[in-house]
């Protein structure tokens, strides 16, 4: 059945090896979808659930009960989203390993003797002891050798790097059982209710994370990494994205970059807390800011582009004149930092398709202003840079410098897919924003 087919690609499953199911599947399949640890596990996830929630509905006239076709469905989908529980949860260990120990991209294995000490200690907490087994029931599936402690490299303290990583992977985690949940209700209204039935979902714990993993119907990680099935998946998706010396040409061009995401768009943390619109402190005291889809590495391959926003607009003038000396209507996207020539020749408008789906905000230097794009149609946003009077003025005398309120407002429209409404708005309110012609940023 199609549904099948595509809950099989979305969740990257291993292809069948039993006779009677390889009929379903006879050709080799081009990469449709990229390994869910290299890329957004919410996507996959959602993308699953649609998939079984429309074909239990497809299933409402053809015999069973309402109740008992959301009930499937919503069990089905419990499944889907456990597994990219795992998922998100084992991306986050990975990348924040592998950030730590950039050495050991290609000896994971080496880790293998530090987790079997780490379980053997006592005070290891719930979250701790999971992580730690699911590490280890991944890695040692890829093993051809035994190593001991005194085989890895001076990594420094290689303990502490482990438990920080499972720290951070229950900080992050978290966004991702939050949006799955509203996703779920939307689907499948008055699912949760099925909930309340599930074994252990109303048993109370003064952690959060376990708190949220039983209403949502998720197994703690211990349990699910028992799974020999669960574990067979998720050794899978480990060795679909290690990187690969074998592929021909095509291949290459059709393969993703294989890195391990820590930061999901558009809930990019700015302080390592999963609050999206808050700055911290610390980039303040730098003089820089994020920018709409966070500071980390990666963002922008390209040289003539920025990592962070100066809240000095002297200081931003002064890094975008370097980087563009002959433009005349300089524009740095809000989004990547990638700086552009906007005079008339619909580069913003070409860089939102690629960067933001046709969507994006960027920054006109010369003008001081704020643009809103949505596909070929564009808007004026208030500058983010004013004086001490709260103002942006025509004649520039007073320094300018980076208003925080008009920041986050930035990032509330970037995050919260507003910008299409934003511009059209702006655009029946205001001659000047009409005038703007089609492709023309």
């Amino acid at each position: 059945p199609l549904c099948r087919e595509v809950v099989h690609l979305c969740m990257d499953f291993p292809n069948p090896t039993n006779s009677d199911q390889h009929s379903s599947f006879p050709m080799k399949r081009a990469p449709l979808v990229f390994p869910i640890l290299c890329s957004h596990v919410l996507t996959h996830v959602v993308a699953a659930m649609c998939a079984i929630c429309g074909e239990e509905r497809n299933r409402c006239g053809s015999g069973p009960s309402l109740d008992q076709v959301r009930d499937d469905a919503t069990l089905s989908c419990i499944h889907v989203i456990q597994l990219g529980f795992i998922a998100r949860v084992l991306q986050i260990l990975l990348a924040e390993i592998f950030q730590a120990l950039p050495s050991l991209t290609r000896q994971e294995t080496l880790l293998i003797p530090a987790l079997n000490a780490i379980l053997l200690r006592t005070n290891l907490s719930e979250w701790e002891r999971g992580c730690c087994k699911l590490l280890q029931s991944v890695l040692s599936q890829h093993s051809s050798q035994y190593f001991s402690i005194g085989d890895l490299p001076d990594v420094g303290n290689l303990d502490t790097i482990l438990l920080n990583s499972c720290q951070k992977s229950k900080d992050l985690v978290v966004d991702y059982i939050y949006n799955v949940a509203i996703i779920l209700q939307v689907l499948l209204p008055k699912s949760t209710n099925l909930f309340h039935q599930l074994d252990g979902s109303r048993k109370q714990s003064n952690d959060e994370i376990i708190n949220l993993t039983r209403k949502l119907g998720i197994h703690d990680l211990e349990r699910l990494t028992d799974s020999q099935d669960i574990i067979e998946i998720v050794s899978y998706w480990y060795t679909n994205s290690r990187p690969r010396d074998d592929q021909s040409r095509l291949e290459k061009r059709l393969d993703c970059t294989r890195d391990y995401r820590i930061n999901d768009w558009p809930s990019v943390n700015f302080d390592g807390v999963c609050h999206p619109t808050s700055i911290s402190a610390t980039q303040v005291s730098q003089k820089t800011l994020p920018l709409l889809r966070g500071s980390f590495e990666g963002l922008s391959k390209s040289s003539n582009s920025i990592k962070s926003l100066p809240i000095s607009y002297t200081d931003l003038y002064a890094s975008l004149g370097t980087m563009s000396p002959h433009s005349e209507v300089t524009a740095v996207c809000l989004v990547c930092g990638e700086v552009l020539d906007a005079g008339g020749k619909g580069e913003c408008t070409k860089h939102a398709h690629i960067c933001g789906g046709g969507s994006g905000i960027f920054f006109l230097l010369q003008e001081c202003i704020g643009l809103a794009l949505n596909k070929e149609r564009a808007a004026y946003i208030p500058s983010p840079y004013v004086d001490s009077h709260g103002e942006t003025p025509q004649y520039r005398g007073r320094p300018l410098n980076m208003d925080i309120s008009r920041y986050e407002h930035l990032h509330e429209l970037w995050s919260g897919h507003m910008l299409r409404e934003f511009v059209i708005a702006e655009r029946v309110k205001s001659p000047r924003n009409r005038l703007i012609a089609p492709n023309f940023y």
